[in-house]
This record gives structure tokens, C-alpha cells and sequence, in this order.
């Protein structure tokens, strides 16, 4: 069935889309100036150090010494699409501070191409106003644009995966075509995929969950055998875009997956048996990970504040949505377009990713947590959907001033919890590359 937005005249959402892409845009052109005035300890206060890893193993990997830090000892402690993505940079315009600030860039041209998939991903699902909202508290951020504009591949994974459940709920609210056109769209779904866990390896979780989600959505018709034909095209297609890079990773580091993960769970391992007392992955460690992960929930929505205010702010999180739990009826206006079974698998699929998402990082990582935010990028996500489908739903004819009080708090909430967590220039391996 189609969507509230579906039904608006075409000129009307051409105009809405270049009003939406002209103050991106802007925006956009404003960071990067900001940016560029900047001194060169300023601009990297922000960025963690072990991003500056990926700028050098660029720079050795042109100077023809493959992939190593100090042109000697080959090192994996990396995340392999976003790697080759500055070795290409790094090709083309060489390695000193123009790869830096191209790195930057790209980063900052990312994060606004996440608050673009957004606003698009809202007002197809939810409504026109949900889709603003969403690309807002994205955008109008400053943590997340920090977050983002770190040298990392956070804004690259966080665009795919955004994406990517475009992708899913297109197929959701517009099944049915030719045999080929099945074919053609679970080919590029796959792509995505493919591309997503190529940027990161734990975004096999968001993937597995997506492909599990196509199973069992009936939404797409055809029947099971239909579905499992198009999951099966999918998983092949992703394989055929990230398997090469693992394999060659296993052939010539002799592992596939990044040192830097193996090196950060062998020490995990160390404090959970020696810290916390119990065998790693025994029930003891899951136990003692779930009594810690609520804590790290509220660390990602609160960095930068004391804890004394986290439980006021969980609670304006929470008001709007126990708000809509009452109204959802057949009787009143839900948070989704009535008939569309797309925004309620899209819901679910975040939601599951960002929650095992979240507690594998507090059962594996539990001691990088306190300062790496970037692991969080389904979790990160979550909010700027579920805030936007929120606010899109107090302005839509028929719902009540509850909503629109809890999704103002929201609003605020969500915007006030991502503070930057700012740090002062030190000696560290950001300063070994800025020799500028």
C-alpha cells in the first residue's frame, strides 16, 4: 500500500529534495571551511590517534612497501575497505597533508551522505516529517559529526547499512516484479552487503540480520521458496564482494580477520579471567557482560555528562515511545503508515543489529568501550530513525499533544547526550604523521 509520501506529486518531492540536498550541501560547505581555517593541532584534537595509522600504512603502502607502519613488518591492524580507499587517495595525490585533509573530507562528505540517506529513509517509511527529523538529529549534531569525521571507516559503514535498509524496505513496500528484476535487485542488495562487511567485519551482524529479515518477511511474496532463492542470491553476491579481500588477508597476514581486533581480544580475554575472575565465555562472563551492558547504553547516549543526569534523559527517551505503545491500535494513527509492513521490519532488523551489536562489543571489548565510540554505528542509527519517526508522527492530523511533548524531548535529549568529548594535543602517533 502506498505511503502518505508516496501519494505527494512528484514536482512537490523533486522540490522537497533539492531544498533538503541544497542545505546538506551548505552545510557540508561550512565544515569543511571551518575545518581548513583550523591550525593543525586543532584539527586533529579531535581525531583518535590510531586513526593516523591508516594515513601511514597508506603512505608506506605507495612507497612500495606494501602493507606495513614502518616499511618493514607487514601489519593488518586494519579495516580493509577503508584502507584502500586512502592507499587510493594516497596514489593520486600523495601522502603528506593533502591526504590528510582529503581523508577529512571524504569523512565530512560521508557523514552528510548518512543524513541524506536518512531524510530518504524516513519519509519513505514513516512520513515526510519523519524523514526530516531523522536527517536533523543526524546533521545538527556536533558528537556525530566528530564521530564521523574521525579518519575512520564509521560514516562509511554507517551510509552502507542506511542503505542498505532502504534497500530492504523498497523491496517491502514494492515486491513483485519479473523474475529478472527479483534477480537484478537481491544481486545488488547483496552488493551492499558485501560492501559492509568489507568496511567491517562485525557488520556481519546488521547483514545477517537483514538476510534473515528477507526470509521470513512475507511482505516480499512469492512464497518461502521464492524468498530463500532471493537470500541465496544475496549471501553469493556479498561473498563475491568480500570473501577475495578475507582470503588474500588469510593467505598473507595468516589471518583474516584485522590484528588489531585478535591483539584487543587476547588482552580482553587476560581481564576477564584475571579482572573479572571467570573463564572467557563461560556463563559467568555473559552474566557479568549483561550487568555491565545497560551501562554502556547509556555511556553512548550520555558521553560527557555526569551519571547523575543519564537516568533523567533515558526517561525522556523512553516518554515518547510508551507514549505511542498506548495508541497503537487499529483505531488510532501508529508510528508507521497503516498497511506498510516496512517500517515495522525496519524497526525490528536496527533494533536487533544495534542490540547484539551493542552487547557483543561489552562481552568481547569491554575494556576499549569507555572511549571508542565508533564501534557504535547500528546503535547510533537506532535513535536518528526511531527520533525521527517520532517527531514525524506529532505532525501528522489526529495524534495527540503527548506525542508532540515527548518527541520534543527527544529532540533535545538525543542532541544534548552526544556532546564531543574534548582533548587536549598530545604526543602521540597523530603528531608522527603531521610532519607538514
Amino acid at each position: 500500500m502506498p505511503t502518505p509520501t508516496d501519494r505527494r506529486p512528484p514536482t512537490d518531492r523533486r522540490w522537497l529534495d533539492v531544498a533538503v540536498a541544497a542545505a546538506l550541501l551548505a552545510v557540508l560547505t561550512w565544515q569543511a571551511w571551518a575545518f581548513l581555517g583550523l591550525s593543525i593541532p586543532q584539527q586533529i584534537r579531535e581525531i583518535p590517534d590510531d586513526s593516523f595509522f591508516y594515513l601511514q600504512v597508506a603512505r608506506s603502502f605507495c612507497d612500495g612497501n606494501g602493507f606495513t607502519f614502518d616499511g618493514e613488518t607487514p601489519t593488518y591492524g586494519f579495516q580493509p575497505l577503508w584502507q584502500l580507499v586512502l592507499i587510493a587517495f594516497c596514489s593520486l595525490i600523495g601522502g603528506g597533508r593533502a591526504l590528510f585533509v582529503a581523508a577529512f573530507l571524504t569523512c565530512a562528505a560521508l557523514h552528510t551522505g548518512v543524513a541524506w540517506a536518512l531524510f530518504r529513509l524516513g519519509r519513505n517509511c514513516f512520513s515526510t516529517g519523519a524523514g526530516l527529523a531523522a536527517a536533523l538529529l543526524w546533521i545538527a549534531n556536533p558528537a556525530l559529526f566528530t564521530w564521523s569525521a574521525g579518519l575512520k571507516e564509521n560514516a562509511l559503514y554507517a551510509l552502507l547499512l542506511v542503505i542498505a535498509l532502504a534497500r530492504f524496505a523498497r523491496d517491502l513496500r514494492h515486491p513483485g516484479g519479473t523474475m529478472r528484476d527479483r534477480r537484478r535487485r537481491a544481486i545488488g542488495f547483496g552488493v551492499l552487503l558485501g560492501l559492509m562487511v568489507f568496511t567491517r567485519v562485525n557488520a556481519l551482524i546488521p547483514a545477517a540480520a537483514l538476510l534473515g529479515a528477507h526470509l521470513v518477511a512475507i511482505g516480499l511474496g512469492g512464497g518461502l521458496r521464492a524468498r530463500l532463492h532471493h537470500v541465496a542470491i544475496a549471501t553469493i553476491a556479498a561473498g563475491i564482494v568480500a570473501l577475495p579481500w578475507y582470503a588474500f588477508a588469510w593467505w598473507h597476514f595468516g589471518t583474516a580477520m584485522p590484528t588489531s581486533g585478535t591483539w584487543k581480544l587476547l588482552l580482553m580475554r587476560a581481564q576477564v579471567e584475571h579482572g573479572w575472575g571467570t573463564p572467557w565465555l563461560s556463563f559467568g562472563h555473559v552474566l557479568a557482560a549483561l550487568r555491565l551492558w545497560p551501562d554502556y547504553l547509556v555511556m553512548l547516549f550520555h558521553s560527557g555528562f555526569s551519571a547523575l543526569r543519564a537516568p533523567l534523559y533515558a526517561a525522556a527517551i523512553a516518554w515518547p515511545i510508551l507514549a505511542l505503545a498506548r495508541r497503537l491500535s487499529p483505531r488510532r494513527i501508529p508510528l508507521w503508515p497503516r498497511g506498510s509492513a516496512a517500517a515495522v521490519w525496519l524497526l525490528l532488523v536496527l533494533t536487533g543489529s544495534a542490540a547484539i551489536a551493542s552487547f557483543a562489543n561489552q562481552l568481547m571489548l569491554p575494556g576499549y568501550l569507555a572511549y571508542a565510540r565508533w564501534y557504535a554505528v547500528p546503535e547510533y542509527l537506532l535513535i536518528a530513525i526511531v527520533g525521527g519517526g517520532l517527531l514525524g508522527t506529532c505532525w501528522r492530523k489526529g495524534d495527540s499533544w503527548i506525542h508532540l511533548a515527548g518527541s520534543l524531548a527527544l529532540l533535545g535529549a538525543a542532541t544534548w547526550l552526544w556532546p564531543p568529548t574534548l582533548r587536549s594535543p598530545r604526543d602521540d602517533p597523530r603528531e608522527a604523521f603531521t610532519e607538514l
